[in-house]
Order: C-alpha cells, then structure tokens, then sequence
C-alpha cells in the first residue's frame, strides 16, 4: 500500500469516525476499527521515525477505543470518558500531522537547494 493511499485511507476512516452524530453507532464503530487498524499499520510503515510521542499517541488511541465500549453499554460517565479521549486523540493527532508536514517539507526544501 503507497503511503500517499494509507494517509489518504487514514484521513477518510478518520473524518467518518468523527462524523459519529451524522453517521450512527454502526458506521462510527466500523470506521474506528478501520482506522485503528490504519494507525497500527503507519506506525509499523514509519516505524524508522517512532519517537516516545507516536507511541504516546497510539497509547491515547487505543485507550480511547478500549472506552468505546463501555460508553456504548453505559453512556454516562463512561460516555463522557471516551468524548474527551476522543477530542484529545483529535488534538494530539493534528498536532502530529501538522509537525510531520512541516519537517517534510523542510526535508524537501533543504534537498532542492
């Protein structure tokens, strides 16, 4: 799988599982399980790169799709749980995204010149 498909794959399953009030349980559910299975497979592809933060974010990915399943048994308090694990995943991922791009960039940059 190129890496140009598996972020386009990985961005895909994860605006769905955001999209959770317009899409259900059912689609969020499946999504997540797709995307998580995505995250492992870029943290196995890019693995040359893995520092403490990416496994700190699979760690916060995984906790967050562990509390799923409570929340969708209990609701409550569990529910609340996995919403705010859910908005820090959110968070934590744009950061990685945004700080990846731009060292990606700077690469390319310093090999033109």
């Amino acid at each position: 799988m190129g890496k140009k498909l598996m972020y386009g794959a990985l961005a895909v399953s994860g605006l769905l599982t955001m999209l959770q009030p317009l899409t259900g349980a059912v689609v969020h559910k499946m999504t997540a399980s797709v995307f998580l299975l995505l995250c492992v497979g870029h943290m196995i592809a890019c693995r040359k790169k893995l520092t403490g933060a990416g496994v700190a974010l699979l760690s916060l990915l995984l906790l967050a799709f562990a509390s799923g399943v409570p929340a969708l048994m209990q609701g409550g308090m569990a529910g609340a749980v996995h919403g705010v694990l859910g908005i820090l995943c959110l968070c934590a991922m744009a950061a990685h995204g945004f700080a990846r791009r731009r060292a990606l960039k700077s690469t390319e940059r310093k090999q033109k010149s």
